[in-house]
């Protein structure tokens, strides 16, 4: 992977940062300007976007179809490693999903997570007073538990990992090692030794029979209105366009601000240039690789993930105005 590093300096004058974040997809090596050193910046690393002042504005620069410009980065876990990546080798995370990870501080590990859909789906679903099993120490068996606090343990200026107190339970008690405090600050309560502050890679979100059982009994839902899944970034994806099926590449999919209610939205890089969408919002700037040319905004129920249509899906989709 090309890179390169910049003194911290440097980055703050000539360099403007956006909460925009990326992940690592590969391992990479720089030089460290200030002590000379190499720096390994590994897989699952976490960056922030920035680019260069002068030659942008103020404005996120949106390449041109085709063109593939570098991506630079400021590597959180590394305040010196600055990086210019090329877009294949990261993939963009919303801000929340950034603090998530960011706390996972093995990077490989964060990586795994990440990859793994079904666990990452579950543990976005992790909040206060959900009940859990906690992996105390590699190897032993997990502790069950309930979640008592969701947030960041030190208010920092820059992004800060999210992670999670828990009352530990049953034959977890005594194992932990806080009452809910953190240097000082009660976070939440509980009896001494009996909870834990671990970050989303250490916990299971437990699904029992009773929940089960009081899904039974739940009113039930109108399929149209359950939400979907995020799509996964490059991804492929169908949609019909009257009698003919048209095919892209996710390069976007996420809530619009403002707008959350309409649910996830995905910007789609289509194989056939019928795009309409610049990679605006309301004046937002959501993706830097949207080209008017070939880019479609369009709700998640308007489009097939993979490459097959199914018969009964509607003839014609509805854009997205920005």
């Amino acid at each position: 992977m090309n890179s390169g590093l910049w003194s911290q300096e440097k980055a703050s004058s000539s360099y403007w940062e956006e909460r925009i974040f990326y992940l690592l997809l590969q391992e990479c090596s720089v030089i460290d300007k200030q002590t000379q050193k190499l720096l390994k910046v590994p897989k699952g690393s976490i960056g922030q976007f920035f680019q260069d002042r002068s030659s942008v504005g103020h404005s996120r620069n949106i390449p041109c179809k085709g063109k593939k410009l570098p991506i630079g980065l400021k590597i959180l876990e590394q305040p010196h490693a600055i990086l210019f990546v090329d877009e294949k080798d990261v993939i963009e995370i919303n801000e929340k999903l950034a603090e998530l990870l960011l706390a996972i501080t093995n990077c490989e590990e964060r990586y795994s997570l990440f990859k793994s859909k079904s666990r990452l789906t579950k543990g976005i679903q992790i909040d206060i007073g959900s009940p859990v099993r906690v992996q105390l120490r590699s190897g032993d068996d997990k502790f069950p538990g309930v979640v008592r606090f969701r947030g960041p343990l030190l208010q920092e200026r820059s992004l800060s990992g999210i992670y999670f107190g828990v009352e530990l339970l049953e034959e977890g008690r005594g194992q932990g090692f806080t009452d809910g405090q953190y240097q000082g600050k009660q976070l939440f309560r509980c009896d001494e030794d009996c909870g834990v502050f671990v970050a989303l890679d250490k916990l299971e979100l437990v699904e029992d029979d009773d929940n089960e059982l009081e899904s039974d009994y739940a009113a039930p839902v109108d399929a149209m209105q359950v939400e979907l899944p995020p799509l996964e970034i490059n991804s492929r994806v169908s949609l019909k366009i009257g009698e003919s099926i048209e095919y892209g590449t996710v390069i976007f999919c996420d809530v619009l601000p403002g707008n959350e209610s309409l649910g996830y939205v995905v910007g789609v890089d289509m194989d056939n240039p019928i795009g309409n969408w610049d990679g605006r919002y309301n004046g937002i700037q959501l993706c830097s690789f949207a080209s008017v040319e070939s880019t479609l905004l369009l709700h998640i129920n308007d489009v097939i993930p993979g490459m097959f249509c199914f018969l009964n899906q509607k003839a014609g989709f509805e854009t997205i105005s920005a």
